[in-house]
């Protein structure tokens, strides 16, 4: 706009041209394109970054969910896939926990039972525990 302003001054047809009210009309439709545009980047890189954090927090109450990972084909993909697979491993090392708690218990309740009907602990008055 200010090589046209010039190249108007130069040529002697300036008093024709609202050179100023062709700039601030332009500037403000820059400025507006701008904001808009801005505005509607924000909203795709916020949208999957909330639908993480609330993946987590559910993850966190032990509330297993899938993650829509099919949705994003960019670097959110990878980031849900590779949280899917954290979820994944988290769900085996719980279901591992749970048989290794109940085998132990299954042990010790066995010993304690095999312990309380000895005669030993009969003499020494523990009830018998019977199967």
């Amino acid at each position: 706009m200010l090589s046209t302003r010039v190249k108007l001054i130069d040529s002697g047809d300036i008093q024709d041209f609202p050179f100023w009210n062709w700039a601030i009309v332009s500037l403000f439709i820059t400025i507006v394109y701008s904001v808009l545009t801005a505005r509607f980047l924000s909203k795709d890189i916020i949208t999957p970054i909330y639908q993480l954090k609330n993946l987590m927090e559910s993850v966190g109450t032990s509330k297993y969910s899938e993650p829509n990972s099919m949705v994003y084909t960019d670097e959110f993909a990878e980031l849900f896939k590779g949280f899917h697979e954290m979820n994944e491993t988290i769900i085996q090392r719980e279901k591992i926990n749970k048989q290794l708690l109940d085998s132990f218990m299954m042990v010790l309740s066995t010993t304690l039972n095999a312990e309380t009907n000895t005669p030993q602990a009969i003499q020494i008055g523990l009830p018998a525990i019977r199967s």
